[in-house]
């Protein structure tokens, strides 16, 4: 069916555009469904008055003749086959009057190219986006629904309404809008939406329903649909909760771990490089003596908690690997996660940062090779595992790779002074409660130091929850407990593995 402005009437004709018939250059409006149309007809720009155009269900592939669309107004080509991207790239390139813009359901894999500054609205609902970068467009308001999206990022500066409803979202964490009004995540896997008010100061409307929130109110508030009660959670900072989201593959691996975040009242700086002569590289050994202290007393202190981070880690990491890292440099929620291999810059061995990256197994296999490397035995077991399980943010950064080392990207530097991302894992299965115990010991030592370089501060410690990737409700660990910060217990008198 055909349909055009009022000074115009429907005839069908032969050919595959049959709406063409009834159109003269006064047409406004023309609507076409239906039939086979893998290109736009030539005849289209000829209607030199058509300002809306809809071409739905008609399996167009291509828009080689653009030239019909430069002064259109709203194009909907919705239910077409023009991904998995627009042909050509240029189609929308002179295109200075459009004003919306209907992609849906094309199988796009990414957004067209060369899209004009006057388009207000674009839809790319029911499409294939695995990914969305928002300052590729300047748009006011974009539907991207029902799509694969797993992660957004940029900042579109004018864009006021985004739909991301039925997705695989799990992180907002790359992402920031100063302008959004409405934003639709609906219907994803946000196990949390980390200083989204701060990141979108504007907006007035969200929906979050359909998503494992891990904080129990932000989730009430937002199954509720209640706006004022959402604010509410959210402004009290209910919806930043920090989780470690683990997959079975890197538990059947590595299966203990546990992570806190430990923070000073007011800035404290730490030192940029750890000492790779210590068994304990990835400890707390690295925080920076306050020179205006007495030297010896602060160097012996200093020495006192390296010795507990050596002995938390047993010969050879072989209790347990202790991880910890800047918190400014981390894009929440985490993944616990394995592969066969994983490319990342470690500050572990000697390794310099002018060498680049480096596959972890490569790096394992020089350590294993070599004569006098304390973490020999570390890049053994590594080696030995089927998979590496490591430890990834939202933006892809790996953290570390226990029990080898921790990642340069993420290393705790001068610059450090928001706090400290701390994690512990171990792959023996009766290591629970000495990774537990070992983290207690690393916070108290930690908490001591922190006492005695920068008196009058609160030491304030803050849990995080370890959940299942297959159901981001169920918790594997969360720590620390109530309990353990209330009473700290002797660390376990366990054997050293024999050599």
């Amino acid at each position: 069916m055909a349909t055009t402005d009022s000074s115009s009437s429907s005839t069908f004709s032969g050919d595959s555009w049959p709406e063409l018939a009834g159109c003269s250059e006064a047409t406004a409006t023309l609507k076409c469904q239906g039939g086979r149309r893998p290109c736009l007809d030539v005849r289209l720009a000829g209607l030199t008055g058509l300002r809306f155009l809809e071409v739905r269900k008609a399996q167009l592939e291509r828009l080689d003749e653009s030239q019909c669309l430069q002064r259109l107004r709203d194009l909907s080509l919705a239910d077409n086959a023009l991904g998995p991207v627009v042909k050509p790239e240029t189609a929308f390139l002179g295109c200075g009057q459009l004003r919306s813009l209907d992609l849906s359901g094309n199988g796009l894999e990414s957004l067209p190219k060369s899209l004009p500054e006057s388009l207000e609205t674009l839809n790319v609902s029911r499409n294939r986006l695995e990914a969305l970068d928002a300052s590729e467009t300047q748009i006011r308001r974009l539907i991207a629904s029902d799509n694969r999206i797993e992660n957004v990022s940029g900042g579109a500066r004018r864009l006021q309404e985004l739909c991301l409803r039925r997705n695989a979202l799990s992180t907002l964490a790359r992402f920031a809008c100063p302008e959004l009004r409405d934003l639709d995540v609906a219907d994803n896997r946000l196990v949390e939406v980390d200083l989204l008010l701060e990141r979108c100061p504007k907006i007035a409307r969200i929906d979050l329903s359909g998503n494992p929130l891990v904080d129990k109110k932000l989730a009430r508030a937002a199954a509720d649909g209640s706006s004022k009660k959402l604010f509410d959670a959210l402004r009290k900072g209910s919806g930043e909760r920090r989780v470690v989201v683990a997959s079975k593959e890197a538990l059947a691996i590595r299966p203990h771990v546990v992570a806190c975040v430990l923070r000073v009242s007011s800035p404290y700086v730490f030192a940029p490089d750890a000492d790779d002569d210590f068994e304990a590289l990835v400890g707390l050994e690295d925080l920076q003596i306050d020179h205006n202290e007495d030297l010896a007393a602060a160097r012996k202190t200093f020495d006192e908690f390296l010795a507990s981070q050596t002995r938390l880690h047993a010969k050879g990491r072989r209790r347990a690997a202790i991880g910890t890292h800047a918190l400014e440099a981390i894009a929440w929620p985490l993944a616990y996660v394995a592969a066969d291999d994983v490319d990342f810059l470690p500050i572990a061995g000697g390794w310099m940062r002018e060498k680049g990256r480096v596959s972890a197994r490569k790096f394992a296999a020089d350590l294993a090779a070599g004569k006098n490397s304390s973490l020999k035995h570390a890049a053994k077991q590594l080696l030995a595992a089927p998979k590496l399980a490591h430890l990834v943010d939202a933006r892809g950064t790996v953290l570390s790779v226990p029990p080898l080392s921790n990642a340069y990207d993420t290393r705790i530097t001068l610059d450090t002074k928001s706090g400290v991302f701390l994690e512990v894992s171990a792959a023996e299965a009766k290591d629970d409660s000495h990774v537990r115990a070992a983290a207690l010991h690393l916070l108290n030592d930690a908490i001591a130091l922190f006492e005695q370089q920068a008196p009058g501060r609160t030491v304030m410690v803050e849990p995080v929850d370890v959940v299942y990737d297959f159901d981001r409700t169920l918790l594997r660990s969360s720590f620390p407990d109530r309990d353990e910060l209330l009473s700290l217990p002797p660390l376990p008198d366990l054997p050293h593995p024999q050599d």
